[in-house]
């Protein structure tokens, strides 16, 4: 019964965390100026494109 209870605290807790990720999540605005494709930095620099929408 201990393992069941600790399962499903788990799962909720997992849904939950999503769910706040997700709402997070879709307070910004994404854009799909770059392709999945499109080459990302090599090197250890941080390379950000902004774009205003």
């Amino acid at each position: 019964m201990l393992v069941a209870t600790t399962a499903l605290a788990v799962l909720a807790g997992t849904g939950l965390a999503w769910s706040a990720k997700q709402d997070f999540d879709s307070g910004f605005t994404h854009s799909t100026a770059l392709g999945e494709d499109a080459p990302r930095s090599g090197g250890g620099e941080l390379k950000i494109l902004l774009i205003g929408l």
